[in-house]
């Protein structure tokens, strides 16, 4: 993730000329995908309960590094005057506000602390778990609806390429020859890799005035990240 996001930062920069907001902002789509609401509805298909424990491994790196990390670059690229220590501090109350954020760090807290819900409220929990994964994907069948292609450069076709070829070639050899995983672990890391960008990618372009320049990549890789998706699931699990 950070090796793509770094490279991917350094191109918008340098090859592509955006500012380094805008390329803070862009570089987010070339090394994350949609974990949360995509990978937990798929994986949850293919592998049942088991893709929590993984969807929660790669939701806890983008919520707590690389989000925070593109938020402070796409400030400090927006004030250049301001002072660090103030930009930090409006950084983490902006994640404080996040509710992907909090989840995660409400759940590790309760996992370290080892805090027992009460069985009430841990089965509420439990069901609304349940209808999470089929909503998520009506949410995105939806949020498609009104998005166009109007940014198909070269620039969205290398954002396209580094979320949903590169990103999941590297996973699957870093995972298959740097470790000793097991295979079902490896394949669930490659196809979440494959996954299309998230939507946040979408919602931090338009707050950055990018609209179509994210809007673009992001359709286009919800239409290649199926596609590759569905490929693997085919090869592995058919």
């Amino acid at each position: 993730t950070l090796l793509l996001y770094g490279f991917s930062f350094w191109l918008m920069r340098r090859q592509f000329k955006n500012t380094s907001s805008h390329s803070a902002v862009l570089s987010l789509g070339a090394a994350m995908s949609n974990t949360g609401l995509i990978g937990t509805a798929v994986l949850t298909l293919l592998v049942g309960q088991h893709a929590m424990t993984y969807t929660s491994l790669v939701v806890i790196i983008e919520s707590m590094i690389l989000i925070p990390m593109v938020l402070i670059l796409a400030a400090l690229g927006t004030q250049h005057q301001a002072n660090l220590v103030s930009l930090v501090k409006s950084t983490i109350l902006m994640l404080f506000k996040n509710p992907l954020f909090m989840g995660v760090m409400l759940g590790m807290a309760c996992a370290i602390f080892e805090i027992r819900l009460p069985i009430y409220l841990d089965q509420v929990f439990a069901m609304i778990g349940q209808t999470a994964s089929p909503l998520a994907l009506f949410a995105i069948g939806g949020g498609i609806v009104g998005m166009s292609l109007k940014y198909v450069n070269l620039q969205s076709f290398y954002l396209v390429f580094s979320s949903n070829i590169l990103m999941p070639i590297l996973m699957y050899l870093g995972l298959s020859r740097l470790t000793q995983l097991s295979q079902e672990m490896i394949y669930a890391g490659t196809l979440i890799a494959a996954l299309p960008m998230p939507t946040i990618f979408g919602m931090l372009g338009q707050a950055y005035g990018l609209n179509e320049r994210t809007l673009t990549p992001l359709l286009m890789s919800t239409i290649a990240g199926f596609v590759v998706a569905s490929g693997l699931i085919t090869l592995w699990w058919s």
